[in-house]
């Protein structure tokens, strides 16, 4: 803390009872931050906001422009695996996945559970994007993603 600061701080006349009677709403930087609330569709914060907040492991309320383009290339990605995959499916190979495994008796559900399972994942990694070792894991993921997509593309043309 500046001299500056602490001497008008400590230059402040005591708070008086009225005062702190006024005073009805908690102050909620006592709370933890939640992991979903009413902010993480209408809040406001896309990253931290002063110098003196913490660089890493905090939540942010939205998600900023370019993690769209990350987030729409994971859910592009997700859906050409399903679909690479139920054309594999047909052709005698099997989902080695053992939860989407029980939801092939239909193709609906099986996407359905992949896709809402994917936006889960993808939705959590968002909102933790300033969390150490998050970027990572979400540059990992495409890596995986594309590898995955590029081994069924090679399984389609044999």
């Amino acid at each position: 803390m500046s001299e500056d600061l602490k001497d008008t701080i400590g230059n402040q006349p005591p708070i008086t009872d009225d005062e702190v009677t006024e005073r009805k709403r908690v102050d909620r930087r006592k709370r933890p931050t939640q992991f979903i609330s009413r902010y993480t569709f209408w809040g406001r914060r896309k990253a931290h906001r002063r110098t003196e907040d913490p660089q890493a492991n905090y939540y942010v309320d939205r998600v900023g422009g370019k993690y769209w383009v990350v987030i729409l290339l994971i859910i592009v990605l997700s859906v050409m695996d399903s679909l690479f995959t139920l054309y594999h499916i047909k052709r005698g190979y099997r989902e080695i996945n053992p939860l989407l495994n029980a939801f092939l008796f239909h193709n609906y559900y099986f996407l359905a559970v992949k896709y809402v399972l994917t936006v889960i994942g993808i939705i959590s990694l968002a909102l933790h994007k300033f969390f150490i070792f998050v970027r990572e894991l979400i540059v990992l993921l495409i890596i995986l993603y594309i590898a995955l997509d590029i081994y069924q593309v090679i399984l389609y043309f044999h």
